[in-house]
């Protein structure tokens, strides 16, 4: 694999973007929840809205102002910004176990 390869997945592979995303953290660990701790296959877009739901409450316990998308807005720009279409056949679960599969030894 050469430089310009890599270089290449960096810009457009789902995975690598989502880790090179600002809040990077935040959806690795909504997407830890849904796909490792809750062993989905596939996440349909109430299940995700919910999840994103249930970690911006928590994070905004710790910091009020942080994160200021809705639920629905931040799992739109997550499945808008890594190109998949939630439905049956799901992308973003193969893009979440990646990006798990990439991260999971860092932890």
């Amino acid at each position: 694999m050469d430089h310009d390869h890599r270089t290449s997945l960096l810009r457009r592979h789902p995975g690598w973007r989502l880790l090179r995303a600002s809040n990077a953290a935040f959806v690795v660990s909504v997407l830890h929840r849904v796909f490792v701790v809750e062993k989905a296959r596939t996440v349909g877009e109430p299940t995700l809205i919910e999840a994103v739901d249930d970690a911006l409450y928590h994070q905004r316990e710790i910091n009020p102002e942080a994160m200021p998308r809705s639920a629905r807005e931040a799992a739109s720009r997550w499945v808008v910004g890594f190109e998949v279409i939630l439905g049956a056949y799901s992308p973003l679960s193969m893009t979440a176990m990646t990006a798990m599969t990439a991260v999971s030894p860092l932890s």
